[in-house]
């Protein structure tokens, strides 16, 4: 038998989705814990839940995809200009880093999408 889920079990998903503990989540939605455990421990819950992360994750990794090609850019400016910010070549710079893609840059090798791509070295 398939519930439909009710606005205060949505409101609670998302709010857990995002980083929120439970204890957060109902004391922020003046609910019990168990209530919400209990909510957890439904099919409809969870694969809500479960929906709703794969949402953020998709959104993550297109932003990550924006900020590296963004950064790419920006490295690729400085090493052809004769001027470039110093502060965003270096932001630049941290945010490959960070995601460690400089030590593929510098290798020569960077894989996307499960293809290899050879750069110049």
């Amino acid at each position: 038998m398939q519930h439909k889920l009710t606005s205060k079990q949505i409101k609670s998903i998302h709010l857990l989705a995002h980083g929120m503990s439970v204890v957060q989540v109902s004391k922020g939605m003046k609910l019990r814990r168990e209530t919400i455990w209990r909510w957890k421990n439904t099919p409809e819950y969870n694969n809500e839940f479960d929906r709703v992360m794969d949402n953020i994750r998709a959104d993550l990794r297109h932003r990550i995809l924006h900020l590296v090609e963004g950064s790419i850019n920006t490295v690729s400016y400085a090493m052809e200009s004769a001027y470039c910010d110093p502060g965003r070549l270096r932001v630049a710079l941290n945010v490959l880093k960070l995601l460690g893609i400089e030590r593929e840059l510098i290798s020569g090798e960077l894989k996307q999408n499960g293809d290899e791509i050879k750069t110049n070295e």
